[in-house]
């Protein structure tokens, strides 16, 4: 297999400063850091809460991500000796194809890896992200036929990286997720929508890993 890929869907932060009324655009499942840079108590306003996830710091900034296409507009205000600022509006334009859900998926393998015990996890992960990446060359192959020989692709994959029973709490996680979003019949014809629904599942997996890791 190629060690070589592409990742079509990554989760990764772009900073940028945003003082007054802005947009900016994004990918779906791209996070982006709206930093105020005020140096004061900030607070955040968001009322897409179903669709546009954020993660509040202590610090002036935020991280706000969506799975979804779309445009969400959020603001943030600056409190300080007992006084607000004026609201600051910053619209995130979503554009691009729909994508699995990842910050919870990132949540959940931060616990599960919390409890695995193997010696160089933090390599094990490394590899197991790269794993998945692998998967995207498995999935374009025109020898995988059904699911169940990139089922054996992905195992045969495993052993040779040397992840095979590896980090097995993280490894469960992964599975449970990868069977709400792919079909689990070994004899059923991966057609382009399957591999379409591959390529996103395995690259979720691999973008969240790698969050782990960070």
């Amino acid at each position: 297999m190629k060690r070589t890929f592409a990742l079509l869907l990554s989760v990764f932060m772009v900073s940028c400063v945003y003082s007054q009324d802005t947009t900016i655009k994004t990918k779906p499942g791209v996070m982006v850091k709206v930093d105020s840079k005020t140096g004061a108590d900030v607070k955040w306003v968001n009322v897409h809460k179903k669709t546009l996830q954020m993660l509040e710091s202590k610090d002036g900034w935020a991280a706000a991500c969506s799975t979804t296409p779309g445009e969400y507009v959020i603001a943030w205000y600056a409190c300080k000796d007992g006084k607000s600022t004026e609201p600051n509006y910053v619209t995130i334009v979503v554009s691009g194809d729909a994508v699995p859900d990842t910050l919870d998926l990132v949540k959940t393998l931060k616990e599960a890896y919390s409890q695995d015990t193997d010696a160089d996890k933090a390599k094990l992960l490394s590899t197991l992200a790269e794993l998945y990446k692998e998967g995207n060359t498995a999935v374009d192959s025109t020898q995988v036929k059904t699911w169940g020989q990139l089922f054996t692709v992905m195992s045969t994959a495993a052993k040779t990286l040397g992840v095979s029973g590896k980090l097995p709490k993280t490894q469960a996680a992964v599975g449970v997720y990868l069977k709400s979003q792919l079909s689990t019949k070994a004899d059923e014809t991966l057609t382009d929508d399957g591999r379409k629904k591959a390529k996103a599942a395995f690259t979720a997996v691999s973008s969240a890993l790698e969050e782990v890791g960070k």
